[in-house]
């Protein structure tokens, strides 16, 4: 092996594409020198032609042999060719190529199960001890716990209770009904005092 040079191990599988397309692998090796990108353009995306070819390729075959070979690589599945109209030429995308490493996108960050050891919980165990302590567990609004009673200074009489002897339902009506009861109460009065007068007249 001379100086300077490099050993580089062929790929298995780049073996198998060299035997499946026979000749037209050397082709395919000048597509690959030629590649600009990793998406696999040949020269920049822009469109060329076999003279093209031959004018950078001194040892390359007759034209007849370059088209042949195109056929069979894009055939196999190594380039993908994309003919123009009006003899503008041709654009060609090499795949399964080794010049780049596909680019992956890197990978999203991933949440740690478990909090850092650093971390302190908001809510600890000398909190939680005083406010049972204090009863502040049970709550603002809870109930009397073990059958106890509430304070006597805490049980007020609500005022619909103290009716003075009107009716409850009279009590706890509503004041449309009371003014109605009391229309009603009044022209009852008001019959009862034009029949007293009447009655007083007829006697004397």
């Amino acid at each position: 092996m001379k100086a300077g040079f490099r050993y580089v191990a062929i790929a298995p599988n780049r073996i198998e594409d060299r035997k499946a397309v026979g000749p037209a692998w050397s082709l395919h090796e000048f597509l690959v020198n030629h590649q600009t990108d990793a998406r696999g353009n040949v020269n920049y995306g822009k469109p060329f032609g076999y003279e093209w070819i031959l004018a950078r390729w001194p040892e390359a075959p007759a034209v007849r042999s370059l088209k042949r070979h195109m056929a069979r690589l894009k055939a196999n599945g190594n380039v993908v060719v994309i003919v123009l109209p009006m003899g503008q030429g041709m654009i060609v995308r090499v795949l399964k190529s080794a010049k780049w490493a596909p680019q992956n996108p890197p990978a999203k960050p991933q949440l740690p199960l478990f909090p850092p050891a650093g971390i302190v919980s908001i809510s600890c165990a000398k909190a939680r001890e005083k406010a049972v302590e204090n009863g502040a567990h049970h709550g603002a609004k809870s109930g009397p716990i073990g059958g106890q009673k509430w304070p006597r200074k805490e049980v007020k009489k609500l005022r619909e209770e103290k009716t003075y002897g009107e009716p409850l339902a009279v009590a706890r009506s509503s004041p449309v009904e009371n003014a109605v009861a009391l229309d009603e109460r009044r022209r009852v009065l008001a019959d009862q005092a034009l029949l007293v007068q009447q009655k007083f007249k007829s006697s004397g």
